[in-house]
């Protein structure tokens, strides 16, 4: 069954790659890409290409290769440097640009740091959590002895209270 292959250029020298196959419909004749399932998922800076027309462009073959593999580091690649917008940066230059092992490592390595950050930061979110109970546990306490010792100091005033004598009561004549 005939398909068609939706083709992106990457940035800098890692070619093309595929990011969409769609089934063509058997009447299809190729005419009417723009319209077809594959021009409505391509997008204005893609390319809409069969499986011949893909193998005779520059880096064709090892796109359908990658495609076919499930290799998705360019895409991945050049989403990154679309993001941050490294093609449009005017000191870029696209003859230092990273091979693709280059990149790789270099995600492997990001990944690697984003890894040990985000155990440093679960450890201390345990660690602030321990704290934090902690915390609770001594004002719990605190809380315990101050209600003691106002107890206490509640006792200690009824006692002294005992040795006074009682007030006198004066009583308010009403005047008429």
């Amino acid at each position: 069954m005939a398909r068609y292959y939706v083709v992106l250029d990457g940035v800098g020298e890692t070619g093309p790659y595929v990011i969409a196959e769609v089934v063509r419909e058997p009447s299809d004749t190729g005419r009417n890409r723009d319209t077809s399932l594959a021009g409505n998922l391509a997008g204005s800076d893609a390319r809409i290409l069969t499986d011949d027309e893909l193998r005779e462009i520059d880096g064709g073959r090892r796109a359908l290769d990658r495609w076919r593999s499930g290799d998705d580091t360019l895409f991945i690649l050049d989403t990154l440097a679309h993001d941050i917008g490294i093609a449009e940066m005017p000191i870029f230059d696209r003859s230092r640009a990273l091979s693709v092992d280059g990149a790789r490592l270099l995600v492997q390595t990001n990944t690697h740091r984003a890894h040990e950050t985000w155990k440093k930061a679960e450890a201390t979110r345990r660690k602030s959590e321990r704290s934090r109970k902690e915390l609770q546990r001594t004002l719990d306490q605190v809380r315990a002895r101050s209600a003691s010792n106002a107890e206490l100091l509640a006792d200690i005033g009824r006692e002294l209270g005992k040795d006074r004598p009682p007030p006198k009561r004066r009583h308010l004549r009403s005047v008429s």
